[in-house]
């Protein structure tokens, strides 16, 4: 790895060093030369692929050729076969008892042998043995018995099914060794019984042998029978991975496939509804292919040199000019004025010295390194600037937000103190001054700007014990908070003016029966907190009026007589959506009678973020990085 990365830092400091014009013309290069390198490629890796399949097919339909005269031979078996199974001398030979007539057999024996010879004359070459099944049969020319046939072979012909023969390809010399022999064995029925089996077998050696000696070097025919093992023709070893490969690519419509070393040629017979699989070698096969692609490799070869010309005069005449220009500056890169600034020269900060990481003007790399230079100092210093006044504007929008949070109406400790003021000293009075203390204590508490759910929901338990003492009111307050958002963090005291809308212009209204719900659930990645009410509920303007968003607190107040309730929901608002941004949302449902209910969604969960600052960045919370980027738009836009 660290060799690499030492190869990798020579080749960066040798292309530094280019001239422009150098660096222009490989960049043009790898722009030009290396899709047209690809176009190129794809174009002769597909022409040698459309041409390796058209050879192959070409050579498939030529095997098929000579395929064809073995499905002949096998069609001509066959119908010999079904000849002799329809043969009526043939069937009367086969079912007469000739346990004491000896000369009917020799009777018999003597029509039946020329039909026998008949079929046996043609260029089929073939021979007909009959076993069968009649003990009083004479062993003859043409005539078995059926025990002289192998029992496992005798089994499975008389529990064949259909009417289709049953083929052995067997090889004449031994297993494997000369030219196969194929055997075809049916049975000879009457009305009662099996009377007899027929094998008709015949040679294919002209065939495979034909076949073999049009087979480039290295290639071979695999035979596979419908039923049974295949059997490879060839007289040198075949491994067991290029005989299962033959298998799977056997098949009537089977396209040409490459396997190992080879590439399988599938063959049907159809008359036996056996295959053949024939393996050409590769070799031979791409060296026709590579003789195709000669041709366009030489065309492709020709456009990527007059490519690469072309980008070079290109290249020579569009850097004519600046190359004069810039030997000119390196000519004067020497000179006092252009390694010192002069005295009242405002141009750029003053340049550090060498050792400090940057080089200088001598070796600023090609002609346009120092221009390069002066560029990026220039845009260092306005991103410290501009990130200078954005950090600004949020320490401005976090104070505003801090101010806004505190700016909540202090009538509340006014009504508690008027109440103790008035209460006698009793028990009822100890647990008001308890549950005060920690009220205030949750409340002013100025040490961070969120709570957790839990504990802000303790708060509102406590504020509505103290309001039912200062009110003197019967109510039930149900809290509902889903497990999993107990420790979700909630600006602080942000749901207090909720609760106490609900109680003021809900609860004290009713005479008893009143209850306040407190419930919190996930939503998606949201949290949504609900307060309600079972109160005289809300007229359907005035919710929708207090449920718009740019509705302000002197438009969205009460028109009843009673205050503190649109103007406080407008202050919730104008906290959230400086806070949480625009997904965060308040909404007032209800309609007079059942009660009225606030819906507060709110962005989960919160994560960090780190501003885009430089190494000495911080990190902020969401709503901090969403108040940056406002402060940054206006920033960028001069808005004031």
């Amino acid at each position: 790895m660290d060799a690499v990365k030492r190869r990798l830092r020579a080749v960066s400091a040798l292309f530094r060093e280019l001239q422009y014009r150098q660096k222009l013309r490989i960049t043009i290069a790898l722009l030009c030369l290396v899709p047209l390198l690809a176009i190129s490629v794809f174009f002769l890796v597909s022409f040698a692929g459309a041409k390796l399949d058209a050879l192959l097919r070409s050579e498939q339909e030529k095997f098929g050729l000579l395929t064809d005269s073995l499905d002949r031979k096998y069609d001509s078996a066959i119908q010999k076969s079904v000849f002799i199974a329809n043969n009526l001398q043939i069937l009367q030979m086969l079912g007469q008892d000739y346990s004491e007539d000896l000369l009917a057999f020799m009777t018999n024996n003597d029509d039946v042998q020329p039909v026998l010879a008949a079929l046996q004359a043609d260029e089929l070459r073939c021979e007909i043995v009959m076993y069968g099944f009649n003990p009083t049969l004479y062993r003859t020319n043409g005539i078995r018995l059926a025990q002289d046939l192998e029992t496992t072979l005798r089994d499975r012909i008389l529990a064949q099914t259909d009417d289709y023969p049953i083929r052995v390809v067997q090889m004449s010399g031994g297993a494997n060794a000369g030219p196969p022999v194929v055997r075809l064995f049916s049975t000879i029925r009457d009305l009662r019984r099996t009377l007899a089996i027929i094998e008709v077998s015949f040679p294919i050696d002209d065939t495979i042998q034909s076949l073999q000696e049009s087979l480039p070097a290295g290639g071979f025919v695999l035979y596979k029978p419908k039923s049974g093992p295949p059997l490879y023709l060839t007289g040198r070893a075949v491994s067991d991975r290029d005989i299962a490969a033959g298998v799977r690519a056997a098949g009537g419509n089977a396209l040409p496939t490459a396997a190992g070393a080879s590439f399988l040629l599938p063959l049907r017979i159809n008359a036996a509804q056996d295959d053949l699989v024939l393996f050409l070698s590769k070799t031979p096969v791409y060296a026709r292919i590579g003789a195709l692609l000669a041709v366009p490799l030489l065309i492709v070869c020709g456009l990527l040199l007059a490519a690469y010309f072309s980008i070079r005069l290109a290249t020579s005449l569009l850097t004519a000019r600046l190359s004069r220009l810039m030997d000119t500056v390196r000519s004067e890169s020497a000179a006092p004025s252009l390694v010192a600034p002069q005295a009242g020269d405002v141009s750029l900060p003053p340049r550090p010295p060498a050792d400090a990481g940057e080089p200088v003007l001598a070796a600023a790399g090609d002609e346009l390194g120092q221009l390069e230079r002066a560029f990026r100092r220039m845009a260092d210093e306005i991103r410290d600037r501009y990130r200078q006044a954005a950090a600004s504007e949020l320490e401005r929008r976090l104070l505003e937000t801090e101010l806004l949070q505190v700016n909540i109406n202090p009538h509340l400790l006014y009504n508690s103190l008027s109440a103790i003021r008035w209460a006698y000293p009793d028990e009822r009075l100890g647990r008001l001054i308890e549950d005060m203390v920690d009220y205030y204590r949750l409340f002013l508490n100025r040490g961070e700007a969120e709570a957790s759910l839990e504990s802000e929901t303790v708060m509102l338990l406590k504020y509505a014990e103290i309001q039912r003492f200062s009110y003197e009111s019967d109510f039930v307050c149900a809290v509902e908070l889903d497990d999993s958002l107990r420790e979700t963090p909630i600006l602080r005291n942000l749901l207090q003016p909720l609760v106490e809308n609900a109680l003021i212009h809900g609860l004290f209204r009713l005479p008893s029966g009143g209850r306040l719900t407190i419930a919190a659930r996930p939503e998606g990645k949201a949290v949504v907190v609900e307060i309600g009410d079972n109160g005289p509920g809300i007229d359907a303007d005035l919710a929708a009026r207090l449920s718009s968003s740019e509705a302000d607190g002197e438009a969205a107040a009460p028109k009843d007589g009673a205050t503190g309730s649109g103007y406080a929901i407008a202050n919730i608002r104008r906290r959230i959506r400086l806070y949480y941004g625009a997904d965060a949302s308040l909404r007032i449902c209800g309609s007079p009678g059942s009660g009225t209910t606030a819906i507060l969604r709110l962005p989960l969960p919160r994560r960090k973020s780190k501003l885009p600052a430089g190494p000495d960045a911080v990190t902020h919370t969401d709503a901090e990085a969403r108040i940056f980027a406002a402060a940054s738009s206006e920033v960028r836009h001069s808005v004031p």
